[in-house]
Order: C-alpha cells, then sequence, then structure tokens
C-alpha cells in the first residue's frame, strides 16, 4: 500500500514539475520551426552547398576553353663558342567547335642549330590553326567535358534538392508527432484534474452521509488510472521533444531547449492541412526530385555514350602554319610562308573503345529501367495515398461526432449522478468513453497531417510552409 502511495506522490510531483515548466515556456510555431531548419540545420547547409559545388565545376570545365600562353628558352656556350640558342614562344585559343587557333614566334641561333630550327633575321612568327577531322570533329574531351559540367549542376542542384526535401520531411514528422503528444498530455491531464476534483468532493460528500464511503475508493482507484496515463504521455511528450530538438541548430551548435510550447493546436494544424489538400491538385511525380535525378542523369549517359562513339573513329589531325618573313622590307609577309602536317592513328583491333561504348549503352538502358521502376513505385503510392488521406478525412469527421456525443452522454450521467439517479461507475465509464474518443481523434488528426506531408514529400513540391 505504502509503494502505490508513493507512486501516485511520483506521478503528481511530475504533474507540479510539468506546470512549473509550463508557466516557464516560449512559444514556437511550425512556420518559424521549418524555417529555421531550412536555414541553420547542417543537412540544409550541405545542400546549399551541393549547388555552388556544381556552379564551380561548371566554371571549371569552361576553363578548359581559356586561352593559354606557353614558352620555352634553351641556350649552350661552350668554350667560347655559342652553340645554339633556340627559343619558342606560343599562345593558342582552343574554340568551342573542337578547333584551335595559335600565334607565336620562333628563334634559333647558333654554330651547331639543327638547321630546320634556324631563323634568319631576329625571330619567326607564325600563325597556326590546328583541328580534326574524324575522331573529335562532333566532339572531343574539351566539350565533352563542358557539356557534362553541365549535367552534373543539373544533377547535384536536384541532389541537394532531394536531401531539403528528406530533411524537411521528417522535421515535420517530428514537429506533428511533438504536437500530438502535446495534446494528449493536455488532455490526460484535464481529466486527472476532473478525477481529482471528484474525489475531493466525495470525501466531503461521504462525510455527511450524501454518498457512501466506497465511492471515495473507486474514485481514488480512477485517480491513480488517470495519473499512470498522465505519466506515461508526458514520457512520451519528452521523447518527441527531444526528437524535435535534434532538428533545431544555430550556427554549429544544436539549439536543445525543453521550455517550449506549440503556437498552434492540431485541431487547427489539422484544418489547416485540410483545407489545403481540399485546394491541391493530385500531386505530379514529375516533379519529384528522385525521378527528376534519373532524368538529368540519363541525359549525362546519353552525352557519355556519344563521346565513347566518337572515340571509335581514328585520329586525323591537322596543323597549318603561316610563316612570317622578317627579311622583307614589308615586314612580316606570310604569303607563300607555311608550315603544314597530318596526324593519324589508330588502335587496330578497338576493343577498348567499341566496349566501353556497348557498356555505356548498358548504363543508359540500366538507368532508364530504374526510372521507370521508380515512377512506377511513386504513381502507385500518391494513389494510394490520395485515398488514404480521402479517408482519414471522413473518419476525423466521424471521429468528432463521436465525441460530441459521448460528451452529451457524460453531462447526462452527470446530472444523473448530481441526483443520486446514477453511479459513480457509470459516470466514471461515460467519462472513459470520452477521453478514449478524444485521444483517437487526437491521433487521427496527427495522422492525417503527418500523411498530408507525406504526399508534399512524394510530389517534391517543396510546400511544407503552410499558407
Amino acid at each position: 500500500m505504502r509503494k502505490n502511495k508513493l507512486k501516485i506522490q511520483a506521478f503528481i510531483i511530475i504533474a507540479l514539475i510539468f506546470s512549473n515548466r509550463v508557466s516557464a515556456q516560449f512559444i514556437m510555431g511550425y512556420k518559424d520551426f521549418i524555417r529555421d531548419v531550412m536555414e541553420q540545420h547542417p543537412l540544409a547547409k550541405k545542400a546549399q552547398n551541393l549547388v555552388s559545388a556544381g556552379k564551380y565545376q561548371e566554371r571549371s570545365a569552361n576553363g578548359l576553353f581559356d586561352p593559354y600562353i606557353s614558352a620555352n628558352l634553351e641556350n649552350k656556350y661552350f668554350l667560347g663558342t655559342n652553340y645554339y640558342s633556340t627559343a619558342l614562344a606560343e599562345i593558342k585559343q582552343p574554340i568551342y567547335t573542337g578547333q584551335a587557333l595559335k600565334a607565336g614566334i620562333e628563334y634559333g641561333n647558333g654554330s651547331f642549330v639543327n638547321p630546320e630550327e634556324t631563323t634568319k633575321g631576329s625571330v619567326l612568327p607564325y600563325l597556326g590553326v590546328e583541328f580534326s577531322v574524324l575522331q573529335g570533329l562532333l566532339i572531343d574531351k574539351r566539350r565533352y567535358e563542358v557539356q557534362k559540367s553541365g549535367h552534373y549542376k543539373n544533377l547535384l542542384e536536384t541532389e541537394s534538392r532531394m536531401n531539403y526535401n528528406e530533411l524537411l520531411f521528417h522535421a515535420t514528422e517530428s514537429y506533428v508527432d511533438w504536437l500530438k503528444n502535446y495534446s494528449l498530455v493536455e488532455i490526460n491531464k484535464r481529466f486527472v484534474e476532473t478525477a481529482a476534483q471528484r474525489f475531493k468532493a466525495l470525501i466531503a460528500l461521504s462525510q455527511i452521509g450524501e454518498r457512501p464511503a466506497i465511492d471515495t475508493v473507486e474514485s481514488g482507484i480512477l485517480i491513480q488510472t488517470r495519473e499512470i496515463d498522465y505519466g506515461n504521455s508526458l514520457m512520451f511528450f519528452n521523447k518527441a521533444l527531444y526528437e524535435l530538438n535534434s532538428y533545431r541548430w544555430q550556427g554549429d551548435t544544436n539549439k536543445v531547449n525543453t521550455n517550449i510550447l506549440p503556437e498552434e493546436k492540431l485541431i487547427e494544424f489539422e484544418e489547416t492541412c485540410l483545407s489545403n489538400f481540399l485546394k491541391m491538385s493530385k500531386p505530379n511525380s514529375d516533379e519529384n526530385p528522385g525521378l527528376k535525378y534519373y532524368n538529368f542523369k540519363s541525359n549525362l549517359l546519353k552525352l557519355e555514350k556519344k563521346y565513347k562513339a566518337e572515340l571509335i573513329k581514328p585520329k586525323l589531325d591537322l596543323r597549318y602554319n603561316l610563316l612570317g618573313n622578317t627579311t622583307s622590307q614589308a615586314g612580316v609577309i606570310y604569303s607563300n610562308n607555311y608550315k603544314w602536317g597530318v596526324g593519324f592513328s589508330m588502335p587496330l583491333l578497338l576493343r577498348t573503345p567499341t566496349n566501353d561504348y556497348k557498356i555505356s549503352k548498358l548504363n543508359l538502358q540500366n538507368n532508364q529501367y530504374e526510372l521507370n521502376t521508380k515512377a512506377s513505385e511513386l504513381n502507385t503510392k500518391i494513389s494510394a495515398l490520395i485515398n488514404v488521406l480521402g479517408i482519414l478525412g471522413q473518419q476525423i469527421q466521424t471521429a468528432k461526432k463521436t465525441l460530441q456525443y459521448s460528451r452529451l452522454l457524460m453531462d447526462a450521467e452527470k446530472i444523473k449522478f448530481d441526483n443520486n439517479e446514477s453511479s459513480l461507475f457509470l459516470l466514471n465509464t461515460r467519462e472513459s468513453k470520452v477521453l478514449e474518443s478524444e485521444i483517437k481523434l487526437v491521433e487521427l488528426q496527427a495522422k492525417f497531417i503527418q500523411n498530408y506531408f507525406y504526399a508534399i514529400y512524394l510530389s517534391g513540391t517543396m510546400q511544407y510552409n503552410l499558407n
């Protein structure tokens, strides 16, 4: 018996602590919470970095078409003889169509310079062009890298959106669970207070002979039951609160705070979600970032397939330089002074490029198979979810009517009990039915809200911040 008393006292102390905490708590609404998650959570910042990385990668690839210069100077002087002095300076500008324009100067002089490298006068200026006729005509390494970087940018932006979508959905789930458990705490607390007031009144009535003493025993048992339920709801609420705090950050620090209360009531939150759901058109899976990721990946694999096909061709590169004549009286003259060359190469068996091309085709097919599978699964989930939301909406309306009727029966039973026309057992039964109906309604409302946001998650519209 003493152990039971200690347990009752422990639950009362918990209730008192919770009541004191409520007075020191501050209010936090869903909109403020989800905004902070988007701005402060480390995973949100990581998602922002993915977008930045895509931009930097694209800029890096475009740098392959930046002009660049090169120079080389060599000199050998031995035993008073200038064996050779050679110099080469060049600036080259790659062109997006695959060619490259270049200009430079050559210098060669000395006692033992190769006659081919000897320049008459001071230097030999030249203008030239390089281009590929077979492999590299339609697409080359530079163009491949630039186009690939654009697709990678799209992939990283889509991956960022996927991460945001995942983070905001789970954060919202946590908030709804916290709001639901807070509502259950409030309900159980109210019923504990009602049972305590009735117990106090029955003691007074039993002392003057208006009620049998056995009613105080039954009322005391009910208080214990209510306090146990209240204690359980407090435990689940605290668990949900700590889960909620895991999504609250400020800078690089987790902003853990146990002194917070929800700004909105669960019923208000559910009504807002219901209103948005009724206005919502059927979620379109085409907006889902997961499917977009496969589409962008498909574009990347098509580009890779095109480039692998280009590598099967033989290499035939042409080079042509117009040479200047600085000894002419007219200065630098390029007419009838030129140097040209042709380069050709190809593997005899072509095993590497042909099999790389076949692998790229398989990768493209596999990506399409995955896309078709994911799209089918997503459309099935969305259709089932719309049906679930409709059923939950009807169940909520039914639960509200059940709660209304249960309260009417409880009020009627209370009047009869006050007039000594009913028993405490019947009144407690009616009251327990009201408690059960309130808890059922809260659970249905929370379930509807969570499924509504699941529809937002599947559609990928990111409309988590309710209007």
